[in-house]
């Protein structure tokens, strides 16, 4: 078991790309659009603190290191024709992903809970929308 520091562009993009696709269907306001992408970089910010949790002792990161942690400014999304399943299905496996990636290989969890359980919330939201439920 790993930690993946994943990039801006990977599992938080998709998140977001899906997330885009239905919030129609989810009767999202702008405030709450505002909260996801709030949530979401709070997220990331936690897979951050899991990624040097579980590889680096206290000696200081390298200038790669670094320069690999975003400021999480903006979240690109990306239209997709996809229908109502297929969009879910993609929020969902980034979701599962993205909550691997705040644990540690000692078991220590790193996440914001609120945003952990806004995320989580909409996921759910998605599933019952593809199962028609």
């Amino acid at each position: 078991m790993s930690v993946i520091l994943f990039d801006i562009a990977e599992v938080y993009q998709e998140m977001a790309t899906a997330y885009e696709g239905l919030k129609h269907m989810l009767y999202q306001s702008e405030d709450d659009r505002v909260a996801f992408y709030k949530a979401l970089r709070r997220m990331y910010f936690a897979n951050v603190a899991a990624y040097l949790c579980q590889y680096h002792d206290d000696s200081p990161l390298s200038d790669k290191e670094l320069a690999s942690i975003d400021t999480v400014q903006d979240i690109p999304t990306h239209p997709s024709p996809a229908g109502v399943n297929e969009l879910a299905r993609l929020y969902i496996r980034a979701w599962r992903s993205l909550k691997y990636n705040t644990v540690t290989n000692d078991g220590e969890s790193f996440r914001a809970e609120d945003s952990y359980q806004l995320l989580q919330s909409i996921g759910e939201q998605m599933a019952s929308m593809a199962l028609g439920v």
